[in-house]
């Protein structure tokens, strides 16, 4: 499971409908003997929406570690032009409410050397523009729409903002951490266990001065940061360690599928 999910469609969909696809999700999901979630916090969350006898595997996300590319000529102009004037906060993600990339807009209405690449597009595109607009951050906070290639525009972030008020783990910040880019995090229950200030900023969402406390900190101690990002990458989120735990569970469930069998 990749996220929370009457939370989720709570987002997603007005009430009618959210908890009819709850339903029915409940009923899928009812009628599988494996259920996989990636931290205790979802484990618990899941135990109480389907029952304790259900059985769970706790398995990080893990993603593979790729070579960064080039990016459109127009395009690396204008970020370069960005990363040279300001300290640029990044973030990739579908543009929706959950997300809570307004609150880096206000972060930057206050902060006037901090700069915001946001890579994604949905359904809250036009309210961001507005509110971008309201308070003239055009030239600082730049939406980049859909890439099919977003990892390659990380090398102009400088830290990566993950701002969202309730996650399924997050991916694309995983990516980040891989480019040992430093983190800024919502403190949310799922990252417990896997981060904590030693390795992340944490800051409380939806409340701007936690957020911009955290931005300070990592960019007051940005090398110790990228450094602590890419060994808790390298230590928890590989592709080789999710593999090796999905084998371990498939060959468990095979077993016990063999010798039911005998």
């Amino acid at each position: 499971m990749h996220n929370y999910l009457v939370e989720n469609l709570n987002f997603l969909y007005k009430p009618f409908k959210a908890k009819l696809f709850t339903f029915l999700w409940k009923i899928s999901l009812n009628s599988i003997n494996q259920v996989i979630v990636s931290s205790s916090d979802q484990l618990e969350y899941y135990k109480r929406l389907l029952g304790n006898e259900k059985n769970f595997t706790l398995i990080p996300y893990g993603i593979n570690q790729k070579v960064l590319q080039k990016i459109d000529l127009v395009e690396e102009k204008l970020l370069e032009n960005l990363k040279h004037k300001y300290t640029v906060l990044g973030s990739c993600g579908l543009l929706i409410e959950r997300k809570g990339f307004k609150q880096l807009v206000e972060f930057l209405s206050t902060n006037l050397n901090y700069a915001v690449i946001i890579i994604g597009d949905g359904g809250d595109r036009d309210n961001l523009e507005s509110l971008i607009k309201e308070y003239h951050l055009q030239e600082r906070f730049i939406l980049l729409g859909f890439k099919d290639n977003s990892i390659d525009y990380y090398k102009y972030f400088d830290i990566y903002a993950m701002t969202s008020y309730s996650e399924g783990f997050g991916l694309a910040m995983l990516e980040g951490m891989s480019q040992s880019l430093p983190v800024v995090c919502s403190n949310l229950p799922l990252y417990k266990g896997y981060f904590d200030d030693t390795n992340v900023a944490l800051f409380e969402p939806k409340d701007i001065d936690s957020l911009s406390k955290a931005i300070y900190k990592v960019n007051e101690n940005i090398n110790y940061y990228k450094e602590s990002s890419y060994k808790l990458f390298e230590e928890k989120f590989s592709l080789d360690i999710m593999g090796d735990k999905h084998i371990e569970l498939y060959k468990k469930v095979i077993g016990k599928s063999t010798k039911n069998t005998k």
